[in-house]
C-alpha cells in the first residue's frame, strides 16, 4: 500500500507510477483535504492500493470491512481499470483516510 500525508509525497508517487490522469486529478484534489486535516491537528492519510496484497495490508491496519465510508465513488480511468475512492472518518477531529483501490486488484506483487 502507498500511504501519503503530503502533496510532495503523492506527486512523486504519481510521477513514478505513471498513473492515469483521472486518478492523478482526483488524488491530488483529495490530498489537499488530507494536508488541511493534518495541519489542524488530526491524523489523516491518502492511501492507494493497487494489488490484492496491498488491499489486505490496508484491511489489516484499518479493518475497513467493519467500517462504513462517509462517501464512495468509482473513477473510470479509461485504461481498462477503475478505482474506488472511499472516505473514512475515524475520529471527531476529522482524522481518517481517503482510500483508493484499483478494480480489479492486481495479483500479488
Amino acid at each position: 500500500m502507498k500511504k501519503f500525508q503530503s502533496m510532495g509525497e503523492l506527486a512523486l508517487y504519481l510521477l513514478r507510477a505513471n498513473a492515469p490522469n483521472e486518478l492523478k486529478k482526483t488524488a491530488t484534489e483529495n490530498m489537499q483535504a488530507v494536508e488541511e486535516t493534518n495541519h489542524g491537528g488530526a491524523e489523516a492519510y491518502l492511501i492507494i492500493a493497487e494489488s490484492k496484497a496491498e488491499a489486505k495490508q490496508v484491511e489489516r491496519e484499518y479493518a475497513l470491512s467493519n467500517c462504513t465510508p462517509e462517501c464512495s465513488k468509482i473513477i473510470n480511468t479509461l485504461d481498462g481499470a477503475y478505482w474506488k475512492q472511499s472516505i473514512f472518518v475515524f475520529s471527531d477531529d476529522g482524522g481518517g483516510i481517503i482510500y483508493f483501490e484499483r478494480i480489479p486488484l492486481l495479483d500479488e506483487k
